[in-house]
């Protein structure tokens, strides 16, 4: 996850996403309403039709948006000021210490 936040899934580049994000949790901590996104298209259609071609997307948004996955609750939206914390975020940390 944290690749493909930090790759463009969340849409720029690494600094443009992080400035976005700073920008934006600062207008919300002075009282801006909250902006929710969704991480997946709509439909693998839809994806493609605006441009992704990341298999993971293109897979998560098959399971995620049709009725074999989609659950109440479930999630495929966040908060976008998170996005800068799943960004610096690596399931490999360690791992070559931990996992001996």
């Amino acid at each position: 996850m944290e690749s493909l936040l930090r790759d463009g899934f969340a849409g720029g580049s690494p600094m443009e996403v992080l400035n976005n994000v700073t920008a934006r949790r600062s207008a919300e901590v002075r009282g801006g309403d909250l902006l929710t996104i969704n991480m997946l298209p709509d439909s693998v259609e839809a994806g493609k039709q605006a441009g992704i071609e990341d298999i993971d997307v293109l897979e998560a948004t098959d399971y995620y948006k049709t009725p074999r996955g989609k659950a109440p609750g479930g999630a495929t939206s966040a908060v976008y000021f998170c996005m800068g914390a799943g960004m610096g975020w690596d399931a490999f940390y360690l791992s070559e210490i931990l996992l001996i």
